[in-house]
């Protein structure tokens, strides 16, 4: 869980890696954030750099609560979802 304070913009993502060890590239991805409720309040296309994908969640856009950051991308044929919680405290 990421703990994040109100009015704070902060990059947040996450790293992919291969288990076997061998090299990939991330073709697309997008996002979802997502409320305590699990209604969608935002979604885009995160940036892809080499092997991170990460979005620029402002804390002032969604305020105080229980958030989140769902990922889903693309290597080759396949397709991986990654969720993060994220916490926004005043």
């Amino acid at each position: 869980m990421r703990t994040l304070t109100l009015g704070e913009i902060r990059r947040i993502g996450i790293e992919v890696y291969s288990t076997l060890g061998n090299d990939f590239d991330i073709d697309s991805a997008e996002y979802e954030v997502v409320d305590s409720r699990q209604e969608v309040i935002a979604s885009g296309e995160p940036r892809i750099e080499d092997k991170k994908i990460t979005m620029l969640f402002n804390t002032l856009e969604f305020g105080p609560g229980l958030f989140y950051l769902n990922i889903k991308y693309d290597i080759m044929d396949e397709t991986l979802k990654a969720r993060i919680q994220v916490k926004v405290v005043e």
